[in-house]
């Protein structure tokens, strides 16, 4: 707006026209659809990969039609009510294993590392025997579990067995702070299996991110019995826990006091659908804007020309007259303006770190020039009627 304040219409009019401030304005607001766009068309790829995650993993999220996350209401008033919840949410953990209506898989965090085997920060998926039970009918992974009670099992892919006495010592010390104390025939066993081609599903969804595969993780399979009350309320606040039958669940809720403290229960599919609904929506909004964004640069190249010729029309029409080509007469304006959009491109990736990024840029220069070209011919043959007018 300061630029455009800058003309002075008196001038304009009077054909004066200030045309390095109107092709600076133009250059500028080209400089910043451009990389409009580049942030656009990355956003978009990104929202197309998470639709595809998600029609990729439907066969695995879609076997649970009927389990429900829930939410526990963020304010505890007194230290005392927070204890009360977690020993709730233990007997409601309890009571669905009991019914055979509740899975647990610990979700994965944001920044996992692969080959990390700590028990709280790594590679690692903590699930139950129902979880199991569901998973092996449906996709039969050839993993050795034998769901005994009273008994943590821990099993180890292959890729950590050079590290067999840092595990044991992580893992038992991991066992002695989250035991139930109150359970004096629980013990942890771990087990070495030599495998690491296989992955787990985390049914996580939390997010499309989330929801995906954990590459030969480190299985944890625990029951409500094994231990503390305060990993349960932490795995239910979190998500990790996901109970079947709906009517059920709700008379346990209520069988347990915990009405009161819980502000929602989600159908999992239905949290998986609004994801899906969102990106969709999303995906649309960023393919109009990037239109939209389009149409602009397009006007805005071939604008940028016309004001070209009618800056320099006198030079032109003597560089015509001397017989320069059209690409001869206008290679540096050709020159200059791609050479600002190669700037603004390595520009852009410094700031976005996208591996596309140099991509996206070739393709603009090539259409930049193509239009360019077409329109520089265009004018070029308007030239016979500036001749005449001089």
């Amino acid at each position: 707006f300061l630029m455009l304040l800058n003309l002075n219409i008196a001038n304009m009019i009077k054909g004066k026209q200030h045309f390095k401030t109107i092709r600076f304005i133009n250059t500028v607001c080209k400089s910043i659809l451009l990389v409009l766009i580049a942030s656009v068309m990355i956003e978009n790829t990104s929202v197309i990969k998470d639709l595809n995650k998600i029609k990729e993993t439907e066969k695995y999220w879609n076997v649970l039609d009927d389990y429900y996350t829930i939410e526990f209401a963020p304010y505890h008033e007194t230290k005392q009510s927070l204890i009360d919840n977690m020993l709730r949410s233990e007997q409601l953990v309890k009571t669905s294993e009991a019914e055979n209506n509740t899975i647990l898989f610990k979700p994965k965090g944001d920044s996992v590392d692969n080959d990390n085997f700590s028990p709280d920060e790594g590679n690692v998926i903590l699930v139950n025997n129902q979880f199991w039970s569901i998973y092996h009918k449906q996709f039969q992974p050839d993993i050795p579990i034998k769901n005994q009670k009273n008994n943590v099992e821990v099993i180890i892919p292959q890729k950590f067995h050079a590290m067999r006495n840092e595990i044991n010592q992580a893992y038992h010390s991991w066992f002695e702070f989250v035991q139930n104390k109150n359970n004096k025939e629980n013990k942890l066993s771990i087990q070495f299996i030599n495998k690491n081609d296989y992955r787990i599903f985390t049914f996580d969804a939390r997010d499309s991110r989330h929801l995906s595969f954990i590459e030969a993780p480190i299985i944890v399979n625990v029951q409500a019995s094994d231990l503390s009350n305060d990993f349960y309320y932490a795995m239910i606040s979190q998500g990790g826990y996901l109970f079947k039958n709906y009517d059920a669940l709700v008379k346990n809720i209520e069988k347990y006091h915990l009405d009161g403290e819980i502000s929602g229960i989600t159908n999992y599919k239905d949290s998986v659908m609004e994801i899906y609904h969102e990106n969709n929506l999303k995906l649309t909004v960023l393919n109009f804007s990037q239109i939209i964004i389009v149409i602009i640069l397009v006007i805005i190249i071939l604008f940028d020309v016309k004001y070209y010729f009618e800056q320099h029309r006198k030079l032109l029409v003597i560089k015509k007259l001397y017989g320069y080509s059209t690409l001869r007469a206008n290679y540096q304006y050709l020159l200059i303006n791609n050479i600002v959009v190669v700037f603004i491109g390595i520009l852009t990736n410094v700031i976005l770190h996208y591996h596309y990024i140099m991509m996206i840029f070739a393709t603009i220069i090539v259409v930049q020039i193509l239009l360019q070209i077409c329109s520089l011919y265009y004018h070029g043959r308007r030239f016979n009627e500036v001749i005449k007018e001089f």
